[in-house]
């Protein structure tokens, strides 16, 4: 059989065999806070015909991107949600196929890159996401791959393939912003990748590789630029109370984030990386190995020490060595066919059968609308409700009675909690009812409004409900029970009372 036609067959197989599953597990709910702001900002692009601003640096592209689903999806009669999980399902099996010519590319062997696609594709973390509507990381990963594929196609010293990279690598950035972290891989990629080429330091080429790697990011973020400059982008990467934010060099976070590698890829998978990584050292040249490393180290000691670091952050640092356990599997296959499989099979059962409990549980139930439409029926109208991250939540499913939505400050001021309690003061006296979710009081670094709120109001427990943590939760169920307090003047002292 014609390898040309062996390759479309496994392609073929890697598409679907990466779709399916995740369309089995699609989350009833977004769960995600990122996620429902994709929908919902995709809902306002589509309304106002304009892009709308997603959290933190905005995300264009991906807003973009679920415009289009949902656009699409109505179509087909599906909402919001339905439109961006199923998007995020074909987009991470287009990522997988795009991985696959990646590897492909590097080893230059459809075994190593089959392996490699599959053990990808069931990446515990990747899996995950993949079913609640995390559009930006199957985004990003189809860019990111396909830059360094063109890049290393034709010799990195080509002039159209390195502009045409750049663009790729710049498109990956209004996906998702923390993607810029990879144009340092990519810069050494474009030096070292061949023999070094006296072309690559030619003006016109530095030119073309600026042009490429800057043009997506202004025409996406052109509205960002002209409301808020550029401080916005640095605020995201230095501001310490930032998400994406670096914390330092090493810190309980590395550990941490190493655990999770260990806990997603399992001993014997870890293992098999070092087979293949043995074997690769012997069979291939050192400074390709070199850059596979570099490739991890940028990377892991970027996303490992961010204050939001979670597992799934560790999808792209762990690209190496997904492709040194292919190699691995690969070595055995080729000893033993059958034992090969048979290990690739296990692998991925070790990796994949935790998560079928959670992701059937997410199937079924979306406990932040349950817990929301909860909250509706408990509070009377106009009340105030506090809460911060989940915020997002009830402004979505809460309909049908009219109410504020809104979060205390996370300060250390006194003077400014102060004001905030004032408007507390001022809407009760105009007959609201205010209401705190359990979850609220986590964002009070000085505990001023857990000090202040005690002393001004009787803080008394009015429900509760079953809820689900979406923070950093991808690998694990996090259900808890989500008390609900309501907050009331203080009762004036009895002056006949003795004290």
């Amino acid at each position: 059989m014609k390898t040309e036609k062996i390759q479309k067959i496994l392609l073929v197989i890697l598409f679907f065999v990466s779709f399916f599953p995740r369309f089995m597990f699609l989350s009833k709910g977004p769960f995600h806070y990122d996620t429902l702001d994709y929908i919902r900002c995709g809902e306002m692009t589509l309304k106002n015909f304009s892009i709308a601003q997603s959290h933190g640096p905005g995300y264009p592209l991906t807003v973009t991107v679920s415009a289009i689903a949902q656009l699409f999806g109505r179509l087909f009669g599906m909402d919001g949600t339905r439109s961006i999980t199923v998007m995020v399902a074909i987009l991470a099996s287009v990522a997988v196929v795009c991985f696959f010519f990646f590897v492909l590319k590097i080893c230059g062997n459809m075994i190593v890159s089959f392996f490699a696609a599959l053990l990808l594709s069931f990446l515990p973390a990747f899996f995950s996401v993949t079913t609640h509507g995390r559009l930006d990381h199957g985004l990003e990963m189809i860019f990111i791959f396909l830059s360094f594929y063109v890049l290393m196609s034709k010799g990195s010293s080509s002039f159209k393939n390195i502009f045409i990279s750049s663009v790729l690598m710049g498109l990956a950035v209004p996906s998702h912003f923390s993607a810029v972290v990879f144009i340092f891989p990519w810069a050494l990629w474009y030096l070292f990748w061949d023999a070094p080429s006296k072309n690559l330091f030619r003006p016109k080429y530095l030119l073309a590789t600026f042009i490429g790697l800057s043009l997506p990011t202004v025409v996406f973020y052109f509205q960002k630029f002209a409301s808020s400059g550029f401080d916005i982008f640095i605020g995201t990467l230095k501001d310490a109370n930032q998400a994406v934010a670096w914390v330092s060099l090493v810190n309980h976070l590395t550990f941490l984030s190493l655990r999770w590698i260990r806990d997603m890829i399992k001993i014997p998978g870890i293992a098999v990386g070092l087979l293949g990584l043995y074997f690769m050292i012997r069979q291939f040249h050192w400074r390709r190995l070199l850059l596979l490393g570099l490739w991890f180290l940028f990377s892991f000691l970027y996303f490992a020490n961010i204050q939001s670091t979670s597992p799934r952050y560790m999808i792209l640092p762990l690209v190496p060595f997904i492709l040194f356990e292919a190699y691995g599997l690969y070595k055995i296959y080729s000893f033993q066919k059958i034992l090969g499989l048979a290990v690739l099979a296990v692998l991925i059962f070790m990796m994949i059968n935790p998560l079928i409990p959670i992701l059937s549980f997410r199937h079924r139930h979306n406990l932040q609308k349950e817990f929301a439409l909860y909250l509706e029926n408990l509070m009377e109208e106009n009340s105030v409700i506090l809460a911060k991250d989940e915020w997002i939540f009830l402004e979505h499913y809460i309909k049908n009675k009219p109410r504020i939505i809104t979060g205390f400050p996370s300060t250390c001021e006194p003077d400014q909690m102060d004001k905030f309690l004032d408007q507390l003061d001022k809407w009760m006296a105009e007959g609201r009812k205010i209401y705190i979710i359990e979850t609220g009081f986590g964002y009070d670094p000085c505990e001023l409004f857990s000090a202040g709120s005690s002393k001004r109001y009787d803080i008394k427990v009015a429900g509760e409900h079953i809820n689900e943590d979406w923070h950093h939760k991808c690998l694990m169920l996090a259900i808890f029970k989500e008390h609900v307090f309501k907050l009331s003047p203080k009762e004036s002292a009895d002056p006949n009372k003795t004290q």
